[in-house]
């Protein structure tokens, strides 16, 4: 799938030691950007994070690649190792390159995240700590955040870490990591997968979980606003104190009560679109008082590929089950059938 993108460009970012290099990638109404910090001995052209990067500008982020060496560094680099490693000179320059967001990128109060792999995932855990209130969400791939061991505790934005489960070492050290987290944090872990996620399918699983991420965080930093179903009997729901008489859709903070279905008990993909838009982890279904709604096997095939769970249970047992999602770190979204 080509994204349509409404500016792309290589970008010079100046740094206190030297000028970097970079990929700015922005399609139409960003709701965020997400700046890289690659591994060592990598850089902007590395295919793997241009896989991530094209993901995320599907689903409307604007992306920054960046290398964390000029290329006379890189070459010195290149025999002596020792700068890929030093994890605050690395910070540094992912600070530099988010001054370049602030001062370059018109209408800069865009929220910015950090996608790191291997070594510059600790250097986005660093830099992060310098900026607490303009980072909205962090990513690692990979990556090594014991080498930033000592600021763990200090990190606000809500992280996301994924390992490979073949890749032994650097799993157990994420997940030593993940304890000393305050922030909100997950771990996953890749089934099958390397250090470099090359195995089939890898990557894309990957790709989605950190494109759910910053979904999820980007817009606030926080947990995504949701509706609290107050009552519900046939025909008749109450959430937030407002009263609803027909069949609608939870996104969040939004209640769609204009919402249509195709045909009257039949839920197909046609009447999902603004929930795949939105990316929820779980989708709760309320098929009628007595369940006569039904969802179409296509429909269910599309959400399963967009890794989207689904529940469907009677109105009243999905009500329940909503309610109790929200309580939850989960993003929930939810379609009710009132009557029948």
């Amino acid at each position: 799938m080509t994204t349509e993108l409404e500016h792309r460009e290589e970008i010079e970012i100046r740094t206190p030691q030297a000028i970097i290099k970079g990929f700015l990638s922005i399609p139409k109404n960003p709701t965020g950007i997400v700046l890289f910090a690659h591994g060592a001995g990598s850089s902007r052209l590395s295919p793997r994070n241009q896989h991530v990067a094209e993901i995320l500008q599907q689903a409307g982020i604007a992306t920054l690649l960046m290398d964390l060496l000029s290329e006379d560094e890189d070459r010195i680099d290149a025999f002596t190792g020792k700068l890929r490693f030093n994890i605050p000179f690395l910070a540094g320059r992912v600070d530099s390159a988010t001054e370049w967001i602030f001062e370059h990128i018109e209408g800069s109060q865009l929220p910015i995240g950090y996608f790191g792999a291997s070594t510059g995932a600790a250097a986005a855990l660093v830099a992060s700590i310098q900026r607490p209130e303009a980072i909205s969400a962090i990513v690692s791939r990979g990556g090594r955040p014991g080498l930033a061991d000592s600021i763990l505790t200090e990190v606000k934005p809500p992280t996301l870490l994924i390992v490979g489960s073949e890749d032994t070492h650097v799993l157990e050290e994420n997940q030593i990591s993940l304890k000393k987290l305050t922030t909100t944090k997950k771990l996953v872990i890749i089934r099958g997968a390397s250090h470099l996620f090359e195995e089939q399918g890898k990557l894309d699983e990957v790709a989605e979980h950190a494109k759910k991420w910053f979904l999820k965080y980007l817009a606030t930093g926080e947990d995504c606003p949701h509706n609290h179903i107050d009552d519900y009997s046939f025909g008749h729901m109450k959430i937030n104190g407002q009263e609803y008489d027909r069949d609608l859709m939870i996104l969040g903070d939004e209640v769609r009560d204009d919402w249509r279905r195709k045909d009257g008990h039949l839920l197909a993909i046609e009447d999902l679109r603004e929930i795949i838009r939105y990316q929820p982890d779980v989708l709760i279904i309320g098929t009628g008082q007595s369940g006569e709604m039904k969802v179409d096997p296509a429909a269910k095939e599309a959400l399963q590929k967009q890794n989207i769970n689904l529940v469907s249970i009677q109105t009243a047992a999905a009500v329940e089950l909503f309610n109790n999602e929200v309580q939850k770190e989960s993003k929930v979204a939810g379609v009710f059938h009132l009557t029948c």
